[in-house]
């Protein structure tokens, strides 16, 4: 079920009369929890105005919830011309194919797959057809793909995907560029080492930024670059540019992966130096 939907489930279970402990036990989850995601939503029905008088410090207690229970219930129910959605981000499983669209399947929600028509679905798979053909080659199950979706519920048993995206992403859930960076990852992991994955957010390419920075091998973050022949053209000249115009450490996925720099002596933390106000470098 979608985080923003088992919420709103919890706060109306907490409103008929059970106990933090009751639905906590109901929906086998802990009680703090229980607590903070019923919070969470009483202080957005209070900050959105939808119960008249309520505000955001009577919000948080479920013993005032409760007398003005009729209009809280009223709050959290759609209205005419309306359509709620809810927010999923989990591991995508598999998707089938059916008649009247597609079934997608997300880990640990194996009795409720997402709806999805199949023109959505198709434009999908062509926006991340090298990711899904990288995840299904890949029998050592070294990479995930994690799906983020907007979703509303169509019916008491059905949930329809509005909008979705993907992403893949390692074993350990540090999101990949593509297969090129899995070799890295997994190294700089396993040698404990320190670094960030930068993300490339809106940019058209990821070329021209460094596929990791190193943290711990000295005073400031040291860039890692991954050569990729099957790099698309506009992307390759971008990596170049930026392995020749920067000192750091290089890999080519052809060769073998180069030793990483030794680690600072004075430990990891010295990564990032911080100023005081007033000083010279400040």
């Amino acid at each position: 079920m979608p985080t923003g939907v088992l919420s709103i489930e919890m706060l109306l279970a907490a409103l008929g009369g059970a106990t933090y402990d009751r639905v906590a036990e109901d929906f086998g989850v802990t009680r703090t929890a229980v607590q903070k995601r019923v919070n969470f939503v009483a202080a957005r029905l209070a900050a959105s105005g939808a119960v008249e008088g309520l505000n955001s410090r009577e919000g948080t207690s479920i013993r005032r919830l409760r007398k003005r229970r009729d209009e809280v219930e009223a709050a959290l129910q759609p209205h005419e011309g309306q359509t709620p959605v809810a927010l999923v981000v989990g591991e995508f499983k598999t998707c089938d194919r059916a008649p009247l669209g597609c079934r997608v399947w997300i880990r640990h929600m194996p009795d409720l797959p997402l709806r999805m028509p199949m023109k959505s679905w198709d434009r999908l798979v062509r926006q991340h057809g090298p990711m899904l053909d990288a995840w299904h080659e890949d029998a050592t199950h070294r990479m995930r793909i994690a799906m983020a979706a907007l979703v509303r519920a169509s019916s008491e048993c059905a949930i329809e995907v509005e909008a979705a995206t993907l992403m893949l992403v390692s074993k350990d859930w540090i999101p990949l560029e593509g297969v090129h960076e899995l070799a890295l990852v997994e190294a700089l992991i396993t040698q404990g080492r320190r670094f960030v994955k930068p993300l490339r957010y809106d940019a058209a390419h990821a070329g021209g930024f460094a596929n990791a920075l190193l943290l711990d091998a000295g005073p400031t973050p040291l860039p890692m670059h991954v050569w990729s022949g099957f790099l698309p053209k506009a992307e390759l000249a971008l990596k170049e540019r930026a392995m020749a115009g920067e000192q750091g450490w290089s890999l080519r996925t052809s060769e073998p992966m180069p030793d990483f720099p030794p680690r600072a002596r004075y430990g990891p933390l010295s990564a990032f130096r911080v100023t005081k106000p007033g000083s010279a470098d400040a």
